[in-house]
């Protein structure tokens, strides 16, 4: 196991029992009491990573140069050298914040990758088809290689493979008539990995992309063990449906998360002594 697929292990541990405590809570529940931890975290990491005096001192300053644009809206020196003020403390306190709020990825970034995995995504049901992709970094063109599908009972194979050298994937068209968990395995020459694909009602868990172990993007596939490091397969693939929106990327139960994180954050600084 390599660090990147140990760190993505941990954390999908974590979130996968934490949202097993949550399950019989509406979706909006779950997202409102996740967003809780989030914010504690995301509260903590802001106060510790920023300069609080420096960002105070800012927000004082802007405060005290906008109350003198308003006394002397009359003298146009005055204003003027109190707008030049205005924009460098705005500028020196946005210079301030953008440390802690890039720290704060660290909170955010797999929360939301699990929320996603938890409600952006239906599974497959009966009846339904679905495209496999693998990804090969191979030497070869992937024409030329010895792939194999292996499939269980319930998964059936409409189309052979789809070879595409220039981007060195592998396509298949599934047809799944059986609800429940299916192992997928391709093996290629003397090498095997193995995904599962999820069919029916009330699965969760669901993430499209599974990466090699070997590489740091395993780090946003969530709910899914990593693929075998030493192998020529980068990624799979499984094409699942959005259960629902999507703006910039990200479901509505993620905006709705950064929301509530976000409410929360406000209500709860003054707990924290946290000033932004």
């Amino acid at each position: 196991m390599t660090t990147w697929s140990a760190i993505n292990a941990a954390y999908s541990a974590v979130f996968n029992l934490w949202f097993e405590l949550l399950a019989a809570l509406s979706p909006w529940l779950q997202v409102l009491i996740t967003a809780l931890p989030v914010t504690v975290l995301a509260l903590l990491v802001f106060r510790y990573a920023s300069n609080q005096n420096g960002i105070r001192l800012a927000k004082e300053r802007i405060k005290a140069y906008l109350l003198e644009l308003w006394l002397y809206k009359d003298d146009l020196g005055v204003m003027l050298r109190a707008q030049g003020q205005v924009l460098q403390y705005s500028l020196r306190y946005l210079g301030l914040s953008l440390v802690p709020m890039a720290v704060m990825i660290v909170p955010l970034g797999p929360a939301i990758v699990q929320l996603e995995s938890q409600f952006a995504f239906r599974s497959i049901q009966p009846g339904e088809t679905t495209i496999f992709t693998v990804s090969m970094d191979t030497d070869k063109p992937v024409s030329a290689l010895d792939v194999t599908l292996l499939l269980p009972a319930g998964v059936v194979e409409e189309t052979s493979a789809l070879r595409i050298d220039k981007t060195g994937q592998l396509l298949w068209r599934l047809r799944v008539d059986e609800p429940g968990q299916h192992d997928i395995t391709v093996t290629v020459g003397d090498q095997r990995v193995s995904r599962r694909l999820l069919a029916g009602a009330d699965m969760y868990g669901l993430w499209p992309q599974v990466f090699n172990a070997a590489d740091w993007r395993v780090l946003g596939s969530a709910a899914e063990p990593s693929l075998p490091a030493g192998t020529a397969v980068i990624s799979t693939e499984i094409d699942y449906l959005r259960a629902r929106g999507e703006f910039l990327g990200l479901s509505s139960a993620s905006w709705l998360l950064l929301l509530f994180t976000l409410l929360l954050g406000l209500v709860l600084r003054g707990l924290f002594g946290v000033t932004f």
